[in-house]
Parts: structure tokens; C-alpha cells; sequence
């Protein structure tokens, strides 16, 4: 019996160490983005290079830009959304970040991103200009540029709740009314960036 729970042990902990902590935590999947579908988030334009590969998608933006490709669908309900992202070359000087875009509509796009060189954590927000409602949070667990970093955020009503690797780092209150749909997708800026498991699931 001791040996079976030990075998057991074991098989759980593999299991933590080869799964990020960050998965969305709702018991109904809303969605899950497969990176080995070509164009499942968009293709390269003008404004950025998209390339899948390996269930992974490695994203750069256009210089002084900040790149945001989205789902095609639009959500109205509360949603948790996660994504892993890691920083593999510096393309400019200046912000530097990635993570996840939310309540977007036409003319008004927000976006959680995380600079893991900085170890810093924000929310900007692009109307006719950008402010950052959050700016430049620190985030005492990220492990560095060379790794990668977790990021969930939930959305309930104009409330927000921002996580790094598994770690709450901030939470946000909208002052304005929240949309009643919304896109959804990733953002980066300042570097090649590579995403993977871009999923989301209900707030329970």
C-alpha cells in the first residue's frame, strides 16, 4: 500500500513539474487554441510576423508597435483566460512585454502584459492614445527572460485579477462600463515572443 501511494506520489509530482500551474481553473472550457493550425490566430501583416510551429506560436511585433491577433469570436461572459509566453530575442530598445488582450472592441483594446526582464507587470489600455491603468507592477516570481512565464487573468464584469505563474500579482477595477462582448487574443511588444497553451474556461 505505502509503495503504491509512493508510486502514486511520484507520478503526481512528474505531472505538476511537466504541466504549467497557470491552466484556467473553470469547469467548462470556452476555448483552446491549437497552434499547429495554420493561421488559428491570424497570418503576418504589415504589423507583425506570426509563425506556427509545434503547437507553438512565435509572434513579433512591428517595431514601436505593440501586435495583438485574436480569436474569432467574440465573449460576454465572465472568462478565465491563460497563456504561457517566453522571450526569445530583444528586437528594439524600449517596452518590452507580452500576454493576453481582452475587452476589445473597435477603437478600444486592452492588454495584460508581463516584462520578465523588468520582472514587471501592466494594463494598457489603447483609445485614440495609450494609458496603463496598471503600470509597471512588480512581479517578485518571474524567473528570468530565458524562461517561461505563466500568465491567467480573469475577467468578471469590470473586475480583473491578474496571476503569474500561479501567483496573484494584482488585481483592477474598471472605472467605465465593460463591454457587453468582447475579443480576445495575445499581445507582445519589443521582441520575438513564443505562446503556447492560449486557452480559456468559465469563472467558477
Amino acid at each position: 500500500m505505502r509503495v503504491t501511494l509512493l508510486l502514486a506520489s511520484i507520478v503526481a509530482a512528474a505531472s505538476l513539474a511537466a504541466n504549467p500551474a497557470h491552466a484556467c481553473k473553470g469547469n467548462t472550457e470556452i476555448f483552446n487554441i491549437d497552434f499547429n493550425d495554420e493561421g488559428s490566430l491570424g497570418e503576418s501583416d504589415e504589423y507583425r510576423t506570426l509563425t506556427y510551429s509545434d503547437g507553438k506560436l512565435v509572434l513579433k511585433a512591428a517595431k514601436g508597435k505593440i501586435a495583438w491577433p485574436e480569436t474569432d469570436d467574440t465573449y460576454s461572459d465572465d472568462i478565465d483566460i491563460c497563456v504561457t509566453v517566453k522571450l526569445l530575442k530583444l528586437t528594439e530598445k524600449g517596452s518590452v512585454g507580452a500576454g493576453i488582450k481582452f475587452w476589445s472592441l473597435s477603437g478600444d483594446t486592452w492588454v495584460f502584459l508581463l516584462d520578465p526582464i523588468a520582472a514587471t507587470a501592466k494594463i494598457a489600455r489603447s483609445q485614440k492614445k495609450w494609458t496603463f491603468p496598471v503600470n509597471n507592477k512588480k512581479v517578485d516570481i518571474v524567473k528570468g527572460p530565458d524562461h517561461e512565464s505563466s500568465l491567467r487573468l480573469t475577467v468578471q464584469g469590470k473586475d480583473l485579477t491578474a496571476y503569474v505563474n500561479d501567483k496573484q500579482v494584482f488585481t483592477y477595477k474598471r472605472k467605465d462600463d465593460a463591454p457587453d462582448d468582447f475579443s480576445v487574443g495575445i499581445a507582445a511588444e519589443g521582441g520575438e515572443w513564443e505562446f503556447s497553451e492560449f486557452k480559456a474556461t468559465s469563472v467558477d
